[in-house]
């Protein structure tokens, strides 16, 4: 099969992450649709690996997290048991608010189980005494203590209240320090709630009364990954504050546009083809015989002299000569 250009693959992605859906982009760009979920599962897998392997041992001291509501198939309330949909899903997200770095996020429900995975590969990625700040999820208490207990962590608590007409509006937000000595200046959740509208917006699949939602999850966290990428080393920053580029001036792998973020993932699936291979040919190979094959030479020490050089030995009667 004929593999689509470079330019054609970056401007593919890079409609995906401006939020158009996937037909919309096979209408501009000419491509099918099968070509193009075909590249988001490649570029999703190769994503989601680069950003595992280099958002380590971060410098980000104030952490703000927080969850983004999607469904995959249907929504929760519509799903049924002889179904395949998915349901409703949450991404945990971890901001960097200093840089805007998005560190990183799992896909899961609203669940303490979720909130313990999050926290746990969050932990890898940070100093321990990192200031923390969530909104009031009682999950964050216990996955912030189990995995990161030297770490300053608060909570932002939104008190709502309802008007005449019976919608609600937040009142106020008080500040909880809930462990370790977190520094009231810096606990808030505004920028990470500005990440993820900015997400919402250029992710179709997050947005709000679309059918351009996800149908299967592999493609939803594929997309997802693809999307963070894009904003954490490929997005330029308009304004003179480079928001969003912690990854790329730490590990100095800038990438100007998707042409570099197709160019790691033809490296990425070219390494693992590669890696395949050796492990195949490993399983395959047979080892040499460890014992001396019959065609080698006898040593001479070893070989017997006939019977009419040997003087030693007595002739053999008339009747055994040839």
């Amino acid at each position: 099969m004929k593999a689509l250009a470079t330019e054609k693959r970056a401007q593919i992605l890079s409609l995906l992450c401006e939020g158009m859906s996937v037909r919309a982009t096979s209408r501009i760009t000419g491509s099918a649709t099968n070509s193009i979920l075909a590249l988001i599962e490649k570029a999703g897998e190769a994503c989601s690996a680069y950003q595992d392997e280099n958002l380590r041992e971060l410098p980000c001291n104030n952490i703000q997290l927080d969850e983004l509501f999607s469904f995959i198939g249907c929504r929760e309330k519509n799903k049924r048991e002889d179904t395949t949909h998915h349901g409703d899903v949450w991404t945990w997200v971890a901001l960097c608010s200093t840089t805007k770095l998005r560190i990183t996020w799992h896909v899961g429900d609203r669940s303490h189980v979720s909130a313990n995975a999050f926290c746990h590969d969050l932990a890898k990625r940070i100093p321990a005494d990192a200031q923390i700040t969530s909104d009031g999820l009682a999950s964050y208490r216990w996955a912030v203590g189990s995995s990161m207990p030297q770490a300053n962590f608060a909570q932002l608590v939104k008190v709502y209240e309802k008007d005449s007409e019976g919608r609600e509006y937040v009142k106020r937000a008080d500040k909880m320090p809930v462990f370790g000595n977190p520094d009231l200046a810096f606990i808030s959740t505004s920028h990470i709630e500005a990440s993820n509208l900015h997400h919402r917006m250029t992710n179709r699949r997050y947005a709000r009364l679309s059918n351009a939602h996800s149908k299967k999850v592999a493609n939803h966290c594929h997309m997802l990954a693809i999307g963070f990428m894009a904003y954490n080393f490929a997005r330029k920053a308009h304004d003179a504050q480079e928001n969003a580029s912690a990854g790329r001036r730490r590990h100095g792998s800038a990438m100007d546009d998707g042409e570099d973020i197709i160019r790691m993932m033809d490296a990425h699936h070219e390494a693992k083809l590669a890696a395949e291979f050796q492990c195949a040919f490993a399983e395959r190979f047979t080892p040499g015989r460890s014992t001396p094959k019959s065609y080698q030479p006898t040593p001479k020490a070893n070989i017997s002299l006939p019977w009419y050089l040997d003087m030693t030995r007595e002739k053999p009667p008339q009747d055994e000569l040839p």
